[in-house]
């Protein structure tokens, strides 16, 4: 990461003023400074199965999918970490027993943990406010020894290398503006100055964000759009492709009322042109008979009201 990116400040000011839920933004301000990468060593905790886990799961497929699962969560983190974390080169690694280790001898030990998570959402729109399903989503942590400093939770319940990208970025560039949080606001209207950019772009939107085709959602955004893989947007960016945009879609917090952030960024400089904070529009997850019921589905949190939203902007 050669630069320091507003967008991170913009969400400062969104997580300093969460209300409690499972999977929300945190920021211990009080442990975060400008120059701690530079006094400390940061490590990365990679994943890889105990034998208690090994020895509670009855059947080989799920110790097999664990595996596969772990190794490609370990992969993805120390790739990014190396192309993104300033001195990359020299970030190291540590299992989850050596953090523990470390602990025990109280050692200090910064680290970052990456990991699936599972919340329990329940769907306030619902008269009887008892229906509720299970939303699983990757969170990306800064701990100091056992202490968490900065949670940033994702949307995708896959590893997503787009999202990881976000998130790493984001841990450093809120930790550089973490003295200039009392004066963000104005960061937050400068971002959406630059909206009308836009226009001159192709917005490249991730194909698991939405089941809605291109020539549906030009009934709602007069722009160019492109439905892609994360593949196509993450070589865009790489290649600084004036071209494009690329929409990004983080969670804020799940709660009664979920919320979700919605950016568009620039592929050309990764730095936000549009930023929709605290979206609560998504997808009802049906009425049920029951009165209890455990509903097991996705949420959709990309909807025509969004795109009419981008549309206004631009």
């Amino acid at each position: 990461m050669k630069k320091i990116k507003t967008y991170s400040t913009v969400i400062c000011i969104l997580m300093l003023r969460l209300p409690c839920a499972d999977a929300q933004f945190i920021v211990k301000k009080s442990e975060l400074k400008e120059n701690i990468f530079k006094e400390n060593t940061i490590f990365f905790e990679t994943k890889e199965l105990s034998e208690k886990q090994i020895n509670s799961y009855k059947d080989p497929r799920t110790i097999e999918n664990l595996k596969i699962q772990y190794q490609e969560e370990n992969k993805v983190l120390a790739e990014t970490l190396k192309d993104h974390w300033v001195n990359g080169d020299k970030i190291t690694s540590l299992s989850k027993e050596e953090i523990r280790a470390r602990l025990k001898n109280k050692q200090e030990t910064w680290y970052i943990s990456l990991y699936k998570h599972t919340d329990k959402f329940i769907d306030s729109r619902i008269a009887k406010r008892n229906l509720y399903f299970y939303y699983p989503h990757y969170i990306m942590t800064l701990y100091k020894n056992k202490q968490k400093i900065l949670s940033i939770p994702l949307v995708n319940s896959f590893v997503s290398e787009l999202d990881i990208h976000f998130a790493v970025n984001m841990i450093q560039n809120i930790t550089y503006e973490i003295e200039n949080i009392s004066k963000l606001n104005q960061y937050a209207k400068a971002i959406n100055q630059n909206s009308s950019l836009i226009k001159q772009k192709t917005l490249l939107i991730p194909q698991n964000y939405t089941k809605y085709s291109e020539e549906h959602i030009k009934q709602f955004y007069k722009g160019n759009i492109k439905i892609v893989e994360e593949r196509e947007i993450i070589d865009a960016i790489h290649k600084k492709d004036p071209n494009y945009a690329y929409l990004l879609i983080n969670l804020n917090h799940l709660s009664e009322k979920p919320s979700f952030n919605h950016f568009i960024f620039d592929c050309a400089t990764d730095n936000p042109l549009f930023l929709y904070n605290q979206s609560t529009g998504y997808v009802k997850t049906g009425i049920q008979k029951s009165s209890m019921t455990t509903l097991k589905r996705e949420i959709q949190f990309l909807l025509d009201m969004h795109f009419k939203k981008y549309n206004s902007k631009i």
